[in-house]
């Protein structure tokens, strides 16, 4: 493990002020059957330090706690993946260009991410998929200004 820290270290500080596009897969690493190891906090923080060039986010795992700490000032979009059996995480982050949101459920579970009041305010182009209808009505309500709008709903 530390030889893949130390090519993402090498490769966020060449690519200096660069925008990023990152994808984080922060569901625990099955390592044998008995042991499970969990790299996502290391990798994470790597990335959590450019945070300020993300311009898109695909999400997978549940979310790390400083997410809502951070300030994503050039995030475009985010994708979220709903895999792991969670309560509702609500993301309120501090992104000013975020328009763009994706969400694909998980048929088995009747949770998702939600975006604050905020968030919910800015985005203009949604899509979701294998979510409950009802939560996909929930979150079309908080829109308040889409442009377009793209659901599938979870068939029982």
């Amino acid at each position: 493990m530390p030889h893949s820290l130390s090519l993402l270290s090498l490769y966020m500080s060449r690519s200096d002020s660069l925008p990023l596009a990152v994808y984080l897969d922060l569901k625990p690493m099955q390592v044998s059957s008995e042991e499970t190891t969990d790299f996502a906090p290391v990798f994470s923080a790597m990335l959590f330090l450019s945070s300020r060039r993300w311009v898109s986010l695909s999400l997978a795992g549940n979310l790390p706690a400083a997410f809502s700490n951070d300030s994503f000032p050039l995030l475009k979009h985010i994708q979220s993946e709903e895999e792991d059996i969670r309560v509702d995480d609500l993301i309120d982050i501090t992104a000013p260009r975020l328009q763009s949101w994706s969400t694909m459920g998980h048929k088995l579970l009747p949770v998702m991410i939600t975006m604050s009041p905020t968030l919910c305010s800015q985005i203009t182009e949604y899509a979701i998929s294998h979510v409950d209808a009802l939560k996909i009505i929930e979150q079309l309500q908080c829109l308040s200004k889409p442009k377009r709008v793209q659901s599938v709903p979870q068939i029982s």
